[in-house]
This record gives C-alpha cells, sequence and structure tokens, in this order.
C-alpha cells in the first residue's frame, strides 16, 4: 500500500508539508502528486534529476512526452481506466531520461480520499527504476531460447535433481528418450525402471562418484534405456553436481539418444579397414560440424551484451578454428593413419608466425629425422604446439616489438621431443604449467596427458621456453 502522505487540500504544491516534502526529495526513486482529475501538480527532486527538466515542465500532462512511443498508448489507457474507477494501478514502461535515452521503470499510483473515504482528493504515484531487471529478463528468455533451439536440433534431454527434496525434473525431450510421455511424474524409482538392468549397477556407481566430496562432481556415462514397448536405446549421459539455491547439492545434466550414433561406430569398426572412402567422409563431417560450431559462437559473440561474456566466445571460435585448421591439414595428407610430424610441425609453425607475427616476428626452426605419429596422437600434438606458438606471439613481445621464436622438433627413440621458446618478456617467476590458471596452459596440460605426454617449463636466459615430449607408439 502507498504510505498515506500528510498534504494539506490547499496551495498546490506548496500544500505538501516541509517535511514531507524533504522526505520526497531525498528518495532515490521519481515520487509525484496529481490533483483528482490526474494532472500533476508535485514531483520530487529525482524527477527532475532523471528527465532534466524542471518541476514546472513536468506539472500538468508533461509526464506523457516523456514516455517511449510503443508504451505511451497502453500507459495512458491504464492511467484512463484507474481515474474512472479510482482503483491503484501498476504499469511498466519506457521513460526517457535527460541524456535522451530510455529506461524502464514500473509505475505505481493510488489515490488519497478523506478520512471519511469519500471522493479522491489526490494521487500519490512512484516510478521505480527496473532496467537492469528488464534487461536481465530479456537476457534469460535469450538464453533460454538459444537453449532451447540447441536441444531442438541436437535432440539432448535435460534434467535436474535436488536430493534434498527428491524433486527430480526432465524436459520434454528427456522423457521422449526413455519412452515417456511429457507428463510423466519423474522419481528415481521411475528412472532406474526405466535403465536397463544390466546397467543400473553402472549407473548408480557414476552418480555415487559424482557426489563424491573427494571427486570433480562430473558425470559421464554411456547407458541403455529399456523403453516402455521393450525397445532399447543407448543413450550419452553427461552431468554435473553443483550447489543449490539452498546450498545443498543439484545434480544436473544432459541425455543424448546415441544408438544410431553407435550402430554406425559399429558399423564403421568392421568396414573402415582399408576404407579410404569412408575416412574422407568422416573427415568431411567433422570439418562441417567445427565449422557450424565456430559460425554459432560468432554469432552468440555478436548478440552478447557483455564484454567478458564476448572475450570467451571468441576465443573459444578461435581455437576451434585452428583445431579445423589443423584437422584439415593433417587429412589432407596422402597417408590417413598416421603423420610425419617433424615435417608436418615445421609447416605449422611456419604458417601460424606468418599469419600472426605481422612480419615483426621471425622463426628458426630445428630438426631432423622421422617421428611418424597415428592421427590420434598427432592431432593433440598439433594443437598443443599451436597453442604454444599462439601464446608467444599473443604475450611474449610487447606491442610492435620485433622477436623470435624457436622451435625444435627432435624424435627420440620412442618418443618425440618439441620444445618452442622466444627471447620475449618471459614467464612470470615460479610459474608452473601444472598450476597455471590460464586457459591456454589448462588446454595444452589436458591434451598432453591425453596423449600420455608431459609439459615442462625449460630454463631460459632471455624469454620463455617449454618443451612437450609424447609417445610416437599407438598406445592403447
Amino acid at each position: 500500500m502507498t504510505p498515506r502522505l500528510h498534504l494539506s487540500d490547499a496551495g498546490w504544491p506548496r500544500g505538501i508539508e516541509p517535511g514531507a516534502r524533504s522526505i520526497l526529495d531525498a528518495l532515490p526513486s521519481i515520487v509525484f502528486v496529481t490533483d483528482a482529475a490526474g494532472a500533476t501538480v508535485y514531483v520530487n527532486a529525482e524527477y527532475e534529476r532523471y528527465t532534466g527538466r524542471s518541476a514546472e515542465a513536468l506539472l500538468g500532462h508533461g509526464w506523457a512526452s516523456l514516455v517511449h512511443p510503443e508504451d505511451r498508448a497502453p500507459t495512458e489507457a491504464a492511467w484512463a481506466g484507474a481515474l474512472r474507477a479510482g482503483t491503484p494501478v501498476e504499469v511498466e514502461y519506457r521513460l526517457r531520461g535527460a541524456d535522451g535515452t530510455h529506461r524502464w521503470f514500473k509505475g505505481r499510483v493510488a489515490p488519497q480520499r478523506d478520512a471519511a473515504g469519500g471522493p479522491v482528493l489526490r494521487w500519490v504515484g512512484t516510478c521505480t527504476d527496473i532496467h537492469e531487471l528488464k534487461t536481465a529478463e530479456a537476457q534469460s528468455r535469450e538464453a533460454e531460447a538459444w537453449l532451447r533451439l540447441a536441444q531442438e536440433a541436437s535432440g539432448a534431454g535435460t534434467f535436474a535433481w535436488t536430493p534434498a527434496t527428491d524433486e527430480m525434473r526432465w524436459s520434454a525431450e528427456c522423457k521422449a528418450i526413455f519412452g515417456l510421455p511429457p507428463d510423466a511424474a519423474m522419481t528415481d524409482g521411475l528412472f532406474m525402471s526405466r535403465v536397463h538392468p544390466d546397467d543400473r549397477e553402472a549407473v548408480r556407481a557414476a552418480v555415487a562418484r559424482a557426489f563424491d566430496p573427494a571427486g570433480d562432481g562430473r558425470y559421464a556415462l554411456d547407458y541403455r534405456a529399456l523403453r516402455p514397448d521393450g525397445t532399447v536405446r543407448w543413450v550419452d549421459a553427461r552431468g554435473r553436481v553443483l550447489p543449490g539455491p539452498d546450498g545443498g547439492p543439484r545434480f544436473i545434466g544432459t541425455v543424448l539418444d546415441v544408438t544410431e550414433a553407435r550402430r554406425t561406430a559399429e558399423a564403421l569398426a568392421l568396414a573402415l579397414e582399408g576404407k579410404e572412402a569412408l575416412l574422407y567422409e568422416v573427415n568431411h563431417r567433422v570439418k562441417n560440424n567445427l565449422q557450424m560450431v565456430t559460425g554459432l559462437l560468432a554469432m552468440q559473440a555478436a548478440r552478447s551484451h557483455n564484454a567478458e561474456t564476448r572475450r570467451h566466445l571468441r576465443e573459444a571460435q578461435s581455437r576451434i578454428g585452428v583445431m579445423s585448421a589443423i584437422h584439415q591439414s593433417l587429412y589432407s595428407l596422402d597417408t590417413h593413419g598416421e603423420v610425419d610430424m617433424v615435417p608436418f610441425l615445421r609447416r605449422l609453425a611456419g604458417d601460424t608466425v606468418a599469419a600472426q607475427g605481422e612480419g615483426r616476428i621471425a622463426l628458426t626452426v630445428a630438426g631432423e629425422g622421422e617421428a611418424v605419429m597415428p592421427l590420434r596422437r598427432a592431432l593433440p600434438l598439433a594443437l598443443i604446439v599451436s597453442e604454444l606458438l599462439t601464446n608467444a606471439l599473443k604475450y611474449a613481445f610487447a606491442a610492435g616489438a620485433a622477436g623470435t621464436i624457436r622451435l625444435r622438433v627432435e624424435p627420440r627413440g620412442g618418443t618425440l621431443r618439441v620444445e618452442v621458446a622466444d627471447d620475449g618478456a618471459g614467464l612470470p617467476e615460479g610459474f608452473e604449467p601444472r598450476r597455471s590458471t590460464g586457459l591456454g596452459m589448462r588446454i595444452i596440460a589436458a591434451l598432453a596427458a591425453q596423449v600420455g605426454g608431459e609439459v615442462a617449463v625449460l630454463p631460459a636466459t632471455r624469454g620463455a621456453a617449454f618443451a612437450v615430449e609424447v609417445p610416437l607408439g599407438a598406445g592403447d
């Protein structure tokens, strides 16, 4: 309810008692008073400050011209309806400020009558700035729309489970994967009944690992879903255990029907040996998918209003672009099962420095011999070297400064050692790759672990130097 102000019936606007006027002028929100017919007779200091207009200009019906053209008619209609009914009204609209921009406000106005409850004497209203809230709501709706589009395009379902309340929420896509109707009331018992009996223990163990405080909270498992009609579908489930609104754990994740993908993989496993055409087809699909992801990231970055979010999206876009280029380069070679990394990494370094060095960074390359590596090791190693080269080009040299990057590729029996060094600014004292919080170093460490390799910082009298050593063999 709007508090009743001590307002006299005469001398508008001077009829407002001095104490009430001081309180109203000190408020950070817009406050106004109108006569019984709706004409403004008083505005507080915040109203003048925000609009950049004098109190005299705002009296009467001067406020209407400040309302956004798209909101003016509904706002005036709501106000007119309140005047006729003599009842409070609340409406949201955009109001033009002194700088010419419009911000969203929530306007509330209520009538004041005499003690006997007679006719309306005046109306008292407030306007509260809700622009940030409206903007956040719009961004949230946009994010939800993107998520929905991604779900519809991929067929992925989402789920959320709060153990404290045993509340389980599944999207319609998730229920459809398990053969359940959209209005099915989900419970843990119903879920487990839809998991293939041979996979239930694995599912329980994976969930327990995700909830283990000593773990990383991640959940990833492929298992079989048993539909009510008896058909079996393979699903790929991924999730995380995160703090919920009440501080307790909340389990969220996605489920994707991968039955067809598994069938395809099984068929390919029987036919791929010696089938070069099939490998080219896989390469084509991967390239198209990477291009699609790069395009989606570029679109989202362009639509984001947050500078930090745009930066992260563009960095991700750049890395996927590098991955796509390396992938295409590897698979364009004549031999698709393995690659000699010595000449390949020499070409990769030359192309990277030429593209990003702006003509001021020199490259020296050393190393001879043969280092044949299967493609599943070659791609991660190429990405590591690309990341190290890119980091040196971005961070080692001051803007406009010249410098040199050195690459050494050295086969060592059953391993390949690659060194990337520069003569730039160097690393912070005590720098440890495994303890680095930078995304680039985390990517390098993860890729090195993927191929069973190690990354080390080498002593350097000037600049920074890194070495990565990975096995040449096919491995597991």
